[in-house]
């Protein structure tokens, strides 16, 4: 199971990456404070919200077993989506808008109520609920094996092995820092992103 579950996600890892790359790149990128260890801080965040929700994914699916998922899944993914692409274009539209535009009342007051910190939390926690094929693929997995401790390891290496394509985004966000163009170009991203999200 280790070895199974540690190649799939290392496998699936750049298809992993690229869901995610659009929401955790500006959003690392665009902080005031993306300088070297803050920068790090955030994805070890981002990281571990991901984390959290794949060890509750892994045991739900553990307990509901492939019966009752297999009678319910495409309202259960479609409903999934659709709250949790609301829920991180919010995020997303929050932390652009009040990092872009600090001077105007509404982003003002955005930003205050704004901490980098807990919302690279949220973001990543949200995010691991995002269905995707490997994602999918591991959960198909899990149903066969319908116990709970099954689903909470699976889920875990798989989770090692699509970590080592993130390691990057905080090298480059990184390299972002100090240049107010990139800077403020990955913010706009934020809104945009959010926006996206928000409305398909």
């Amino acid at each position: 199971m280790i070895f199974e579950a540690t190649f799939l996600g290392f496998s699936s890892g750049p298809a992993c990456f690229l869901t995610c790359a659009p929401t955790i790149f500006p959003f690392l990128a665009g902080q005031k404070d993306n300088l070297g260890k803050n920068c790090w801080l955030n994805l070890l965040l981002f990281l571990t919200g991901r984390l959290i929700s794949y060890l509750l994914l892994g045991t739900a699916i553990g307990i509901l077993g492939s019966e009752f998922f297999g009678k319910t899944s495409l309202d259960i993914q479609f409903l999934v989506r659709y709250l949790l692409h609301n829920l991180i274009g919010i995020l997303l539209l929050w932390s652009g808008m009040g990092l872009a535009f600090p001077e105007q009342r509404f982003c003002k007051v955005l930003g205050e109520w704004y901490n980098p910190k807990t919302w690279a939390l949220v973001l990543g926690f949200f995010s691991g609920f995002s269905f995707c094929p490997p994602l999918i693929a591991a959960s198909t997995q899990v149903f066969s094996e319908g116990t709970i401790f099954g689903g909470i390891g699976y889920f875990f290496f798989f989770f090692i092995g699509t970590t080592v394509f993130f390691v990057p985004v905080a090298f480059f966000s990184t390299l972002a820092a100090g240049k107010e163009s990139i800077t403020m170009i990955s913010r706009l991203t934020m809104i945009i992103v959010g926006l996206y999200f928000l409305l398909f």
